[in-house]
C-alpha cells in the first residue's frame, strides 16, 4: 500500500503515465481525501480502507523526520 502527500492533478498524471502503481493492492494520495502526512487521520484512513494491522506493517518514508514521527 501507498501513502503519498500528492495533490489531485499530479497524482493523476502519476496514475495515467507510471505503471508501478498497479503493484500496489491499494493506497491514498493526499489531495484525494483532503489529509496530509503526518496528520494520524490519514494513516488511520489507510488502515480502515484495507483493514490493516497497524502491528503488521512496516512504515518506510524518505524523510528521517517522518519515520521518527510514526515510531
Amino acid at each position: 500500500y501507498f501513502l503519498s502527500n500528492m495533490p489531485v492533478p499530479y497524482a493523476r498524471v502519476l496514475e495515467q503515465s507510471h505503471a508501478f502503481l498497479q503493484a500496489f493492492d491499494g493506497g491514498i494520495f493526499s489531495g484525494d481525501v483532503l489529509l496530509i502526512k503526518p496528520e494520524p487521520a490519514i494513516y488511520q484512513l489507510l488502515q480502515a480502507r484495507y483493514a490493516l494491522e497497524p502491528a503488521q506493517t512496516v512504515f518506510i518514508d524518505r524523510s528521517e523526520e517522518s519515520c521518527r514521527e510514526r515510531v
